[in-house]
């Protein structure tokens, strides 16, 4: 190495290249974020608009699931009016009242299906009980409101015991009933019942606020019952049993009904006699 190369090593060095500064202009500094914000919303907006404006998302198909008293033909005649509407802008309201006419309706599931598809499944009312007014037999459900009457061959069916209903039936002492009361007789049928497994009730009359009449299966006679002691009434009427047959002539043929509602008493209603002929 020759003395200048020992004494001035930096004059022998490469400069490291450096590029020139390019100032970029406003514009492009604000143009990526306008971009990312234009994608986020812009892309769903113009889907959005394709959805609510194309005509393949019309309806075209409607599926009903009917039950035997609504019946599939009978919902979708009163149905078919949506055919052509846009599938998204069908309300549940809507398919309410165009159904709300039938009495057997309890509930609607409704479901949309893409693109032109909508499904309607009907959840029919369960009868819990017959209501007897003015000679007339009507389904109630468990609440005690009313559903429709009985008619043709249902009359036949539900209004006694060992039909294909084989429903309770229910009337009432009392004018102008509400449905409250008939759901308590519904539980009161229902509750004696369990307590008596396989004494069937066939009817049931309220009397007033939480007395019932109660006719079964088993019993030649009617039970008088309160809800404040119906738990008590089975194991009292064990206990009397023998001695109500004891009785000569026997005594369930003499009996219109045995009051079970107090505590230290044991009501006997005896059957009204037959008039007698005058001869």
């Amino acid at each position: 190495m020759s003395d200048l190369e020992h004494q001035r090593p930096e004059l022998f060095r490469r400069r490291r290249f450096e590029a020139p500064h390019r100032r970029r202009h406003p514009l492009r500094r604000l143009f990526r974020p306008f971009a990312a914000s234009l994608a986020v919303v812009g892309i769903p907006a113009v889907v959005t608009w394709w959805v609510a404006t194309s005509p393949q998302f019309e309806v075209h198909e409607i599926d009903v699931a009917g039950t035997p008293r609504v019946t599939a033909e009978w919902a979708g005649e009163r149905l078919d009016a949506l055919r052509g509407r846009h599938l998204l802008t069908v309300r549940l309201t809507e398919i309410e009242r165009r159904l709300a006419e039938h009495p057997w309706i309890a509930d609607l599931v409704v479901r949309r299906e893409l693109p032109g598809r909508l499904v309607v499944r009907v959840v029919e009312r369960l009868p819990a009980a017959l209501w007897r007014e003015a000679g007339e037999l009507v389904f109630v459900d468990g609440s005690g409101r009313r559903i429709a009457p009985v008619d043709g061959d249902g009359a036949a069916a539900g209004a006694g015991v060992g039909g294909p209903l084989d429903l309770v039936v229910i009337s009432s002492a009392v004018p102008d009933t509400d449905p409250a009361s008939a759901a308590a007789a519904i539980r009161v049928a229902a509750r004696w019942e369990s307590l008596r497994p396989g004494d069937r009730v066939s009817g049931i009359e309220i009397l007033r606020s939480g007395d019932f009449r109660l006719a079964t299966r088993s019993l030649p006679f009617a039970v008088v019952v309160s809800t404040d002691r119906l738990d008590a009434a089975p194991a009292v009427l064990s206990r009397v049993w023998p001695l109500i047959e004891s009785r000569r002539p026997p005594m369930p043929a003499e009996l219109a009904s045995v009051d079970l509602r107090f505590s230290r008493q044991i009501v006997f209603q005896p059957a009204a006699e037959p008039p007698r002929e005058e001869g």
